[in-house]
């Protein structure tokens, strides 16, 4: 019987620091639920793991798309590891909505200005992504990217506009899971046509505009179709690790990153310049393809 004691009060501190912890974890997923509800009074906490907390409408919803957030994050990560980096072992928040009306007053509280142009967002400071109901798997996959590569960083601040917006949409189509399995690339948009102009791209233009209210704000569509193209482009076209190379030194905050890019890739040469169209060409054959068989 003293031995037994003297085993229950041995490990007496370890259950007592469990339980805190779990309760800790309760504690942040409640919070959670409190702060989203304060904008739609009937969310639900459906899940509330040491590896996942999600937030929505209803049940299933909940489950499905926070199962999704990190099969998807899991597969950037073993697949494009390198590139996109690994994340964090943070846990991840998931908000859901019933609608866009709801989750862009959301928005508009966080970012103290009128979010009524977001349908989705992602929070690297605190590890969470936010969309609503029905949102296109895209734009799951496209906040995930944005924050697996946010977390990665490990120091503040964000890519370049072009090149944060290009990954997470060349991503968005990727879909090693599918039937058939679909590969990194720019979205297939109709849409798109109409804002890329026609003839050669001015990769300086884009790479250049480092300001990202700018981007997102004036010719945002054709920023943001051609931040896709010249991501795809290197990393289809062009060796995938010379666009490492490229991410690192954007990772390293120092130097000149237009520069940076300019003497890896030498953009204003033929050799870029000629493959790129083709490229672009190859794009735009294949979203006419989607217009002729929708």
């Amino acid at each position: 019987m003293t031995r037994l004691y003297q085993a229950a009060v041995a490990i007496a501190p370890f259950v007592l620091v469990l339980l805190l912890l779990r309760s800790c974890s309760r504690g942040a997923g409640d919070g959670w639920r409190a702060e989203l509800a304060g904008f739609e009074d009937d969310l639900k906490l459906v899940l509330d793991r040491s590896d996942l907390i999600v937030v929505a409408p209803d049940e299933q919803l909940g489950l499905d798309v926070g199962e999704e957030v990190l099969a998807f994050r899991g597969l950037l990560i073993e697949d494009y590891g390198s590139l996109l980096g690994r994340g964090s072992d943070r846990r991840v928040v998931v908000g859901i909505f019933s609608d866009l009306d709801r989750l862009q007053a959301f928005a508009s509280e966080r970012f103290r200005r009128d979010a009524r142009s977001v349908g989705a967002f992602h929070d690297p400071q605190r590890g969470a992504l936010f969309l609503a109901r029905g949102a296109p798997i895209g734009v799951l996959r496209h906040e995930v990217v944005h924050l697996v590569v946010s977390e990665s960083r490990g120091i503040p601040g964000q890519f370049s506009p072009w090149l944060s917006e290009g990954l997470a949409q060349v991503f968005e189509r990727y879909d090693p899971r599918g039937d058939p399995p679909q590969e990194p690339g720019p979205p297939l948009e109709p849409s798109a046509l109409a804002v890329v102009p026609a003839g050669p791209m001015d990769v300086a233009r884009l790479v250049h505009l480092d300001d990202y209210a700018e981007f997102v704000d004036r010719h945002g569509e054709r920023n943001y179709a051609e931040a896709a193209l010249l991501v795809g482009f290197c990393m289809q076209r062009r060796p995938l690790e010379v666009f490492e190379t490229y991410l690192a030194s954007e990772r390293s905050r120092t130097g000149n990153h237009a520069e940076a890019f300019r003497s890896l890739y030498q953009y204003e040469e033929a050799p870029f310049r000629r493959d790129f169209s083709t490229y672009v060409d190859a794009w735009r054959g294949a979203v006419r393809a989607v217009l002729k068989g929708s």
